[in-house]
């Protein structure tokens, strides 16, 4: 028996005109749900086919350029509803770098964003997996050769990579103009978690047949490393006149959170501190985890980005 020796190494991944390049690797998956046949006699006799989505995911490598982070959050509000496939098929390409293949899978979208860590010294601004969700054409034939993907061989060829665009950076966050809020730093970090929720949406005879947005929204969590107990407290108005009554809507306190470093600048929209920690121990500082939610924001009846990023 022989064993084929190029079945292994890294791979990338080409969509909507980006090359994704991962930390530590891409994995695939399909996953198959499946519905029972059983008989109270025997119980269950069989398993039929139900529906099947290919996801792959992997922590991107984290190349600070505007057309990378574009695209791997391609959606915002105003989207909500609409299909995350779009009105066309748009077929995504992993690319293999050592064997010379491309699998072309027909019909690809983003279902996941990648969570943020912006930081000086604890890595590149990822800090999970981003997924891409694959359908059958929508044609929907599925006993076509070529329904779900489609293999041939195509050396690597991708040159988009620059090494100088995956960086860290020291960063500073503001909320406002008033200090000490408009120059915060972090103990390790700025944890910015861009989310999207979808819904699927299936049809008997062929199972899941498309993807909808259903919500965009935004978080930051971080360690204050310059705010005292008191401060913190201020910042989530926890109590007196300004303090946050039951019913009051996160973001009304007008102000942006906006996280500024050498390459890039993430902005979280209408942001309101929601909750904090607090350590007490010996070689601990004080503040623990403060948490910021974001709220949407409208212009003419038009939803507003929850977050932004801007590339310098």
């Amino acid at each position: 028996m022989s064993i084929p020796l190029r079945i292994h190494g890294p791979a990338i991944i080409t969509f909507n005109g980006v090359s994704y390049y991962f930390k530590t690797g891409l994995k695939g998956s399909i996953k198959r749900n499946r519905a029972k046949i059983e008989v109270d006699a025997f119980g269950q006799i069989a398993e039929v086919a139900k529906d099947c989505v290919v996801e792959f995911t992997g922590t991107p490598a984290g190349a600070i350029r505007s057309g990378d982070i574009a695209g791997q959050m391609p959606f915002g509000p105003g989207a909500v509803g609409s299909s995350i496939f779009g009105a066309s098929d748009v077929p995504l390409v992993v690319q293999t770098i050592n064997d010379g293949a491309a699998i072309t899978w027909t019909r690809g979208a983003i279902s996941k964003y990648a969570p943020m860590l912006l930081s000086a010294t604890m890595g590149t601004i990822y800090k999970g997996d981003m997924t891409f969700s694959c359908l059958m054409a929508s044609t929907f034939t599925p006993t076509s050769t070529t329904a779900w993907k489609s293999i041939t061989s195509s050396a690597f060829g991708d040159t988009t990579f620059d090494p100088s665009k995956v960086r860290m950076s020291q960063y500073v966050a503001a909320w406002g103009s008033s200090s000490p809020y408009n120059a915060m730093i972090s103990q390790d970090g700025f944890a910015f978690d861009p989310v999207i929720a979808t819904d699927n949406i299936s049809v008997d005879n062929y199972g899941i047949i498309d993807m909808v947005l259903k919500s965009v929204v935004g978080t930051c969590k971080f360690k204050p490393a310059n705010l005292t107990e008191a401060q913190i407290d201020t910042l989530v108005n926890l109590q007196g006149s300004t303090a946050w009554l039951p019913g009051q809507a996160i973001g009304d306190g007008g102000n942006d959170l906006v996280i500024t470093g050498s390459h890039l600048t993430a902005t979280l929209k209408m942001a309101g501190a929601v909750d904090y920690e607090l350590m007490y121990a010996t070689g601990k500082l004080r503040a623990g985890e403060v948490a910021f939610a974001s709220a949407t924001t409208f212009t003419s009846g038009v939803p507003n980005p929850v977050f932004t990023f801007a590339v310098s």
